[in-house]
C-alpha cells in the first residue's frame, strides 16, 4: 500500500527540503501544502501530515524511490525506473550520482542539504578550486589576510612592495 501521509520529522532527511519539522512546516504554509492535524505521542503542541500529492513533484519522486517502510532513514532505491519519464538533465544527474563513491555522495548531499545548492556551486567555481590547490601556508596566509581591515590588507602590500619585508612579517598590528 503506498503511503499518502507524512510527518514533518519523516521529511526533514529529504534532499532539497528544509532539515528541521519546523522548517518543513513554514515550507508547507508557504507552498500551500495539504495538511491534516495529528496527534504524535510524546509531542506537545500540534503536529500535521502533509499528502503527497501536494508535495512538489521531484519530492514525491524521491519518496517513490524510498522503501515504504523505512521512510525516515531515506535508504534510496538507486535503480532507474524508466517509466518515470525523466527529462534529460534529471537522466543526467542520476548517471552522475550513480558514479559516485557513497562517500562522496553523502558528502555532496550533506552539502546540499545543509548549505544550499549555492554553497556547492561556489566551491566548484573556477577561482575557489585555484584557492584550495594553495599549499597550506598560503591558504593560512590568505585567511589571516581575509580577517584584516582592508586598510590594513593595503599597508601591508604597499609594505611588501617597498622591501618592508620585518614591518609585514606584524601582521597583526593594528
Amino acid at each position: 500500500m503506498k503511503r499518502e501521509w507524512y510527518l514533518a520529522k519523516d521529511l526533514i532527511h529529504v534532499p532539497g527540503l528544509p532539515s528541521t519539522p519546523q522548517g518543513i512546516n513554514k515550507r508547507a504554509k508557504v507552498e500551500g501544502w495539504v495538511k491534516r492535524p495529528v496527534s504524535v505521542p510524546g509531542v506537545r503542541g500540534r503536529s500535521f501530515e502533509y499528502h503527497i500529492d501536494s508535495l512538489p513533484q521531484v519530492i514525491r519522486n524521491y519518496l517513490g524511490s524510498v522503501k515504504e517502510s523505512d521512510v525516515s532513514k531515506a535508504t534510496v532505491n538507486h535503480k532507474r525506473d524508466d517509466s518515470l519519464d525523466l527529462d534529460e538533465n534529471t537522466q543526467e544527474w542520476l548517471r552522475i550520482y550513480e558514479l559516485m563513491t557513497e562517500e562522496e555522495r553523502s558528502s555532496t548531499l550533506q552539502v546540499v542539504r545543509r548549505k544550499g545548492i549555492d554553497t556547492l556551486l561556489a566551491i566548484t567555481d573556477e577561482e575557489n578550486q585555484s584557492l584550495i590547490g594553495l599549499p597550506a601556508l598560503t591558504k593560512k596566509t590568505a585567511l589571516l589576510l581575509a580577517k584584516l581591515p582592508v586598510d590594513r590588507v593595503k599597508e601591508i602590500f604597499d609594505l611588501a612592495e617597498m622591501g618592508e619585508h620585518s614591518a609585514v612579517l606584524n601582521i597583526n598590528k593594528k
